[in-house]
């Protein structure tokens, strides 16, 4: 779908303060390896919708839809760190400066959250917790993270 062919209504994007992710928790066997990593990560940085109306090919009406999505800074798998055993994988956050590093996201594609447990020896991004962006708020940043996906419900 072309940008030039949706028209956000009033030209209003809505915040919000909280999302809700429904997924099917199984229980992972510690001997699974995932020397691949199936997944993608990413920070939320905003909960948002706008109400659209598609003007494109295939336009039947004028009426709105609701269109829901997130803000993300998108992680990269970290493989400069050696894989400690019990751990899914390695992530750090690239720099803003990074095409791909910002990117939107359609909640509905969400599979389920992880814990981010912060590689404490490495360090932080900025030792002087001074942020580069207020959008990003990366001012607590850790250099890099283990993903734990086998979390409890109480997440």
């Amino acid at each position: 779908m072309a940008q030039s062919s949706v028209v956000i209504k009033a030209n209003r994007i809505y915040n919000h303060k909280v999302a809700c992710f429904y997924y099917t928790t199984y229980d992972l066997s510690r001997s699974i390896s995932h020397p691949d990593d199936p997944f993608i990560y990413g920070c939320v940085l905003g909960i948002y919708h706008a109400n659209v109306i598609y003007i494109g090919a295939g336009m039947k009406n004028y009426e709105p839809m609701h269109f829901d999505f997130l803000h993300v800074h998108w992680f990269q798998i970290d493989s400069q760190i050696r894989p400690c055993s019990g751990w899914d994988s390695h992530l750090s956050l690239p720099s803003m400066a990074d095409e791909d590093s910002l990117g939107f996201v359609d909640p509905s594609l969400i599979l389920r959250s992880c814990y981010l447990i912060p590689v404490f020896s490495l360090g932080k991004i900025h030792p002087d917790r001074i942020s580069l962006s207020c959008t990003l708020r990366d001012s607590h940043d850790w250099k890099s993270y283990y993903v734990n996906r086998s979390v409890n419900l109480f997440m």
